[in-house]
């Protein structure tokens, strides 16, 4: 009667030493690359490695098309920028661009920015939130991770003089095709406070909501808590069944950011992003040109001032999970794969022998 063939230990051999040579596994660490945009002049800019040795990549100012192929800047008046899971980058004007009025959401497929010809944005259409001053403005944008919908934050500016103003949280649903159906949902005010200069929001990868509140402003009266320099909060979210977002439970002081940098220095916060990856919340600030590591491990850490050009980063963002290379392996996995296949191997060529 025919045997089967003996396998002997090789196999398994070969498969103990894949598994668990080498100590404990551990997941590989990988930094995504930081995207962002500054208001003065439209840079647009990546940064890899940003909280290691970073390297930085000026992709020059946006351009928008004018029509028949006339470029012309985009201009100083971007006050937000996020990522979206496909790779596109939605960013939001504070001014009337083409034919459509502020403020106008402008968007561009990272794949498509260029350092060798120019960086064309595609404008998407006027965003369609209301605002009764020159100085309201949406400061940010946010995608939420658990339903992928668009998210923006009115900073919704008082006049001189007068009393503190609320900011308001708004719901895009069509940011591809109609960025004009926004809806209001409501004020950023609660028993825990209140939201008065929001200059950026950010969901992380549990669908948490940050908030940056810059209490600098001339125009603010001392708020009641009197904080006056950045804040962070965490607003709590009474989600449904499909994850929806139904209301604001509560807003929670995270951090008091005044004097991050050091004895004596203001700071003002402008734009945040989630490193989905290593679970870190980085901000970008104005008064300093820094970007510093706000929550996570490490944090809170002075990061440093970055790249060449930038003076008023208000938009930054992370390539979301699933974009760019994959993870390279830990030192040690190629040899270990190579010795594991090449003990398959052998056996194999010994036909079967015993050790």
């Amino acid at each position: 009667m025919a045997r089967a063939p003996h396998l002997g230990l090789a196999p398994l051999l070969a498969v103990w030493l894949l598994l668990f040579a080498g100590g404990p596994a551990e997941s590989s660490t990988v930094t995504p690359d930081l995207w962002g945009v500054d208001e003065d002049d439209g840079q647009l800019f990546r940064i890899e490695n940003y909280n290691g040795v970073p390297v930085f990549t000026d992709f020059g100012d946006l351009q928008y098309d004018t029509g028949g192929g006339v470029l012309e800047p985009v201009g100083n008046d971007i006050e937000a920028a996020t990522l979206a899971p496909d790779g596109n980058l939605f960013m939001a004007i504070d001014d009337d661009i083409g034919a459509v009025s502020s403020p106008g959401l402008l968007r561009i497929d990272i794949d498509d920015a260029s350092t060798s010809a120019p960086s064309v944005v595609t404008i998407v259409g006027s965003l369609g939130i209301s605002t009764d001053n020159s100085s309201d403005n949406v400061s940010g944008l946010s995608f939420d991770p658990l339903t992928g919908g668009l998210w923006a934050l009115l900073k919704n500016s008082s006049a001189a003089g007068s009393s503190n103003a609320v900011d308001e949280l708004w719901f895009v649903p069509d940011p591809n095709n109609d960025p004009g159906t926004a809806v209001s949902f409501g004020a950023l005010t609660a028993p825990g406070g209140a939201v008065l200069q929001g200059e950026d929001l950010e969901f992380d990868a549990a669908g948490r909501l940050y908030v940056v509140d810059d209490r600098s402003s001339s125009n603010l009266s001392p708020p009641a808590d009197g904080i006056t320099d950045s804040t962070l909060w965490e607003i709590e979210l009474n989600r449904g069944a499909d994850d929806e977002i139904l209301s604001i439970d509560d807003i929670n002081l995270l951090s008091d950011l005044s004097e991050f940098f050091g004895a004596g220095s203001t700071e003002k916060f402008e734009a945040l992003a989630w490193d989905f990856q290593n679970d870190a919340l980085v901000g970008s600030d104005d008064d300093n040109n820094r970007f510093a590591l706000l929550r996570g491990p490490g944090s809170p850490l002075d990061l440093g001032a970055i790249g060449t050009g930038l003076t008023d980063v208000e938009g930054i963002d992370f390539v979301p999970l699933g974009e760019g290379p994959p993870p390279i392996p830990e030192p040690g996995t190629g040899a270990l794969l190579g010795l594991g296949f090449a003990l398959l191997s052998w056996r194999r060529r010994r036909g079967g022998s015993r050790w």
